[in-house]
């Protein structure tokens, strides 16, 4: 936001949006989507602004104004520009409670759009990253008669339970994205990676647990499941799904590690 003070007013093609327009003062966004106003020596005899209720309302208005936003499409950060304009046009009116309202609603109104933006950033590349291991994980199936001899038997259900377990990261991605805290500050890439290690971080949680129901060092509920592929597979989907299952077992078996050691 800049403040043209004494200085003409813009000409027309530098203006992408013209929010307000009196013979005293003038706000609009320009061609960069950023926020503009200008008043002339009129101004403070005509309005006679109070100064500190002004300055709290442009403080809050420049503090909106940082908030990332280049990301998303143009009508929406014309929205959110005209929001704030419109809150700067009530500011100039002495309309200093409104003025305030309108800031807080555009707040508002962009935190929503950025937190939209984040969640369609993380889901894409949980997605993304689950689509690639699935379609690696079919093919792996799909070759088994030519795979298995070659990686034997448990290595080969491993890999399949890995495989699996990216289906149930992506699930519990998808359940659990409207509670998930996520920053749009942060940036697309972070997001990426983040979404993409969720799902790895699931794959490796199904081989572990794969491997220990494979070993009959865990879970006994898998133990009614005649087949024990299966139950591999299964774990691994349990596993990808729940982002507690290993961390709770890496610390029982630590726990009894010291337990053992200390006797």
């Amino acid at each position: 936001m800049e403040n043209l003070e004494n200085r003409l007013w813009p000409k027309d093609e530098e203006i992408e949006y013209l929010v307000y327009e009196t013979d005293e003062f003038i706000v609009w966004i320009d061609k960069v989507i950023d926020i503009d106003w200008s008043h002339n020596d009129d101004y403070d005899e005509k309005w006679n602004p109070d100064e500190e209720k002004q300055n709290m309302v442009f403080n809050y208005v420049t503090k909106l104004e940082c908030i990332p936003n280049d990301h998303l499409t143009k009508n929406i950060r014309i929205n959110f520009k005209r929001m704030i304009g419109e809150a700067i046009v009530r500011n100039l009116k002495t309309d200093y409670e409104n003025a305030m309202q309108m800031a807080k609603n555009a707040e508002e109104f962009i935190t929503n759009r950025n937190n939209e933006q984040s969640r369609l950033w993380f889901l894409k590349a949980s997605g993304g990253t689950a689509l690639i291991v699935t379609v690696l994980g079919s093919i792996l199936w799909l070759t088994k008669y030519f795979l298995k001899p070659m990686l034997g038997e448990t290595t080969f259900f491993l890999l399949i339970a890995g495989s699996c377990g990216a289906l149930g990261a992506l699930l519990s991605v998808i359940m659990r994205l409207g509670k998930t805290n996520l920053n749009p500050a942060a940036g697309k890439d972070l997001h990426f990676y983040e979404g993409g290690s969720r799902i790895i971080a699931g794959c490796i949680s199904a081989i572990i647990i794969a491997l220990c129901v494979k070993l009959q060092l865990l879970v006994p509920i898998f133990s009614n499941i005649n087949n024990t592929q299966v139950a591999m597979v299964l774990a691994g989907v349990i596993a990808g799904a729940s982002e507690r299952w290993v961390p709770s077992l890496i610390a029982k078996v630590e726990s009894n590690t010291l337990n053992d050691s200390n006797k």
